[in-house]
């Protein structure tokens, strides 16, 4: 794994320079975004100024929303149009070197996402997905353990009536960093672990909350109460579910959940362990209107790329203690 030592010696020789030619680029997409922004402030201000003189008006209509919401629009058009280029020279000068320099064996596409019927194999989530999208595919080999890992957002829909006017909302599943693994054994049935917030808020009394959860089998209960704190364990064979979660692997999965600060959802399906690691935050994008130069700013791409590529190390997935059959 890389050092912090070896990854600013890299920043200093080999990012650095690219990261002054794209800074100017910065320059220009900020200006361009800053007139932008005037010109629609200016046209919307006048059309506001109309509706309060009475030269337009309709009792009926809600022009100022209406303005706003299309002065909102044009800008969030503008951004996508003015910083579209930029973005995508920041991630495959950036990103993808930084990708490179922790792994030769790793590819990366950034419009690419996990493929949703691996999403579905994983069987975590079982809520129908009306809306999948994702981004910052990465897949490759580290050592000898075969992996993919991008960001994910799924998503399901509801429709209700009223006043006549049909309304759709959309509502969040999944969204974060979805991660697969070779575990280089084929398990017989599968085994989840979920975020254990029923016995952290209400003690034994959640326990009896949990037993009644069965979409993913039967909960398991394990002989380390550190672990069970953090996830409840379900599955389908009691005893293959303890010969998977070993004391080792219990204490790593324990420090990697410590270690993101996030909620960790964990399959092991077919030969695969599955990670869906939920974050609110938009990975691996440029910033506009703050210096990209900045070593900090660089070090969080990096630092975020070490947590999700050293799940291989931290669950020790290269000791091959298992084969397949």
């Amino acid at each position: 794994m890389k050092t912090d030592a070896e990854f600013k010696e890299f920043f200093s020789s080999d990012l650095m320079p690219k990261l002054a030619e794209l800074e100017k680029e910065r320059k220009v997409v900020r200006s361009k975004l800053l007139k932008a922004l005037l010109i629609i402030i200016v046209v919307a201000g006048g059309i506001i100024l109309l509706l309060l003189s009475g030269t337009v008006s309709d009792g009926n209509v809600d022009w100022a929303f209406i303005v706003g919401f299309l002065a909102v629009g044009a800008y969030g058009a503008a951004h996508y149009f003015f910083s579209m280029k930029f973005r995508k020279q920041f991630k495959s000068r950036i990103i993808g070197n930084i990708i490179s320099f922790l792994s030769d064996d790793l590819n990366y596409r950034p419009e690419d996402k996990i493929p949703r019927h691996h999403y579905d194999r994983s069987k975590i989530f079982k809520k129908r997905v009306d809306r999948y999208r994702g981004e910052d595919y990465i897949a490759g080999r580290l050592g000898e353990t075969e992996i993919s890992f991008s960001e994910l957002h799924s998503e399901y829909k509801t429709e209700s009536t009223s006043n006549g006017s049909k309304k759709t909302s959309w509502h969040t599943i999944f969204k974060g960093v979805f991660f697969i693994a070779d575990f280089n054994k084929h398990f017989k049935t599968a085994v989840f672990l979920f975020p254990d917030t029923w016995e952290k808020t209400f003690g034994k009394f959640g326990q009896r909350f949990q037993t009644m959860k069965k979409s993913h089998g039967d909960l398991i209960k394990l002989e380390d109460p550190d672990f069970e704190r953090e996830f409840a364990v379900y599955g389908y064979d009691q005893i293959e579910a303890r010969y998977i979660l070993s004391t080792s692997l219990m204490q790593r999965m324990l420090e990697f959940k410590r270690k993101t600060r996030s909620k960790v959802h964990v399959s092991f399906v077919e030969s695969n362990v599955n990670i869906a690691i939920s974050l609110k935050k938009n990975l691996f994008e440029p910033r506009i209107f703050k210096p990209i130069t900045d070593f900090k700013f660089i070090k969080s791409n990096f630092d975020y790329l070490l947590l999700f590529t050293g799940i291989v190390e931290d669950l020790n997935l290269n000791h091959r203690i298992w084969t397949k059959r």
